[in-house]
């Protein structure tokens, strides 16, 4: 038995169909569904039953889950406690900076920093929320000026190969640790959208389009949304809001129409909001939330660690489906 299939196991019960948890993992449909059968075989009962709707767990699977749960959790305690031995020494000098786009922040950053602290309780974090596509130049200017701080950008990014437009210096580099979906964001009073299951972008650029963005005004072409809404066609953009209170109010008062990612749909003003509907959007995607480093940041242990808490968080991120 190996770690990485309880790992998976957990997975498929939280995202309940091989596609969907696959993606999560980063693996083939293939080898996920043979981890399975081999853990099965292993412990002589099924686990999963199969149909042709999807899949769903037998009593047998969900007690594996509950105690899989816990066998990594305590792996992870296990971990953590001798990496805090193991920085003790080191941990008194340095200063790490996190630039951020909205969609992350603070939904998951402030659990990885409370991870991260516990293992680096004296290193200096240093949080910058800015708009996605801002971050990259930000970052090398950061970088160049700031000798003494390790800096990492944690980004909700499309794939460059669908957004040629999209340009990454050559100076960072992507790592991917999660593929994550946009939604369309209505109002419950819009009579043609908002009983919609799924909705197609073309007919969302038929409504006014509300961007909310920190840094819209200075980097207008930079804009993340802006680029998805580009591809599809002439954006109306009626209204640019930096406030999360005020972008929540215009959507629910049916003033246009705008898209968030199923990350930032956590957010509680936007998850607890009985005037605003989240709909899937039918083209397919291929967005990942990952992070930026420069290229000689590879073998950071401060930037291992950070990026190890990150994970942590997202394995348990109760993402919107």
């Amino acid at each position: 038995m190996r770690i990485e299939q309880l790992t998976y196991l957990v997975t498929l019960f939280h995202y309940p169909s091989l596609t969907v948890a696959s993606e999560h993992l980063f693996i083939s449909q293939q080898s996920l569904g043979k981890a399975i059968k081999e853990l099965e075989s292993e412990l002589q009962t099924d686990l999963i039953i199969r149909t042709s709707r999807g899949i769903s767990f037998t009593e047998q699977g969900k007690e594996a889950v509950k105690m899989a749960s816990s066998i990594l959790t305590q792996i992870k305690e296990f971990q953590n406690h001798f990496l805090h031995l193991n920085h003790s020494e080191d941990s008194s000098a340095g200063n790490l900076l996190v630039l951020c786009c909205q969609a992350a922040y603070p939904q998951i950053m402030s659990k990885a920093i409370r991870i991260f602290q516990q293992i680096h309780p004296k290193v200096k974090i240093i949080t910058m929320e800015r708009d996605g596509l801002y971050l990259p130049s930000l970052h090398l200017q950061l970088y160049k000026e700031r000798k003494d701080t390790e800096i990492i950008s944690i980004i909700n990014l499309p794939s460059i190969d669908e957004y040629p437009d999209i340009k990454i210096p050559d100076e960072l580099s992507f790592h991917p640790l999660y593929k994550t979906k946009w939604l369309a964001c209505v109002s419950k009073n819009n009579p043609e959208l908002a009983k919609m299951k799924k909705i197609s972008m073309k007919t969302l650029l038929k409504h006014p389009i509300i961007i909310q963005s920190p840094d819209y005004a200075y980097c207008d072409t930079s804009c993340i949304d802006h680029f998805i809404f580009n591809r599809f066609g002439t954006p109306n953009i009626k209204m640019v809001i930096d406030n999360l209170e005020l972008f929540c109010q215009a959507i629910e008062t049916n003033m246009g129409v705008s898209i968030t990612s199923n990350i930032y749909a956590n957010v509680s003003r936007i998850k607890n909001s009985k005037d605003m509907v989240l709909i899937d959007i039918k083209e397919k995607q291929n967005v990942q939330l990952g992070y930026f480093i420069t290229n000689d940041m590879e073998h950071s242990g401060l930037i291992r660690s950070f990026v190890q808490s990150l994970q942590d968080v997202l394995k348990e991120f109760p993402f919107h489906e």
